[in-house]
């Protein structure tokens, strides 16, 4: 009964297209915002190593793949936007840089789970969306750019020690770019 009320309340609520697309930016934007505070927390922390478990990135839940799903929820919801042709260029890049640290973000989980899942959504979005070709473009940059950046983003994972603290400083500031 709880989902059933989770799912009716935006549809009743949101009724024109700007209202909807606000409600999905807000989405989007904050949950971008917990991959941009979470990188920031690493590169200010004295021991970085302590927000990640067993390697993979363990904050702010202390479950790496809690992290990968809160990071690729709002993975969709930011290409969606991007792709949006009635927005302003500049929030569309945003969106795009958004859903490319949203990516970074679950790379720094090594969440095997989350790329299947993605992996899964992906075809599903491609398959069924009617605006399937406006979307690849947006989804093909961010992860591109995610992609571009998944050594460093992952070297934590093979580190220790030191090393691994080294790595993970670089994983946070990748994520930021």
């Amino acid at each position: 009964l709880f989902y059933c009320v989770v799912l009716a309340a935006p549809l009743l609520a949101l009724r024109s297209d700007a209202e909807r697309t606000a409600a999905i930016a807000v989405v989007a934007a904050a949950c971008v915002g917990v991959v941009v505070a979470t990188s920031a927390r690493l590169l200010l922390a004295d021991d970085a190593s302590e927000h990640f478990w067993a390697t993979r990135l363990g904050s702010p839940i202390r479950y790496p793949g809690a992290n990968a799903a809160l990071f690729l929820v709002s993975f969709w919801p930011a290409v969606v936007l991007a792709a949006n042709r009635g927005l302003n260029v500049l929030l569309r890049a945003a969106a795009v840089g958004g859903a490319a640290a949203l990516l970074a973000g679950a790379l720094m989980t090594q969440s095997r789970a989350a790329a299947f899942s993605l992996a899964a959504s992906a075809v599903v979005i491609f398959a069924l969306a009617p605006t399937r070709l406006r979307l690849l473009v947006p989804a093909a940059l961010a992860t591109g750019l995610a992609a571009f950046a998944y050594e460093p983003l992952t070297d934590p994972f093979l580190k220790a020690g030191n090393e691994l603290n080294d790595a993970i400083e670089a994983a946070a500031t990748w994520a930021l770019l």
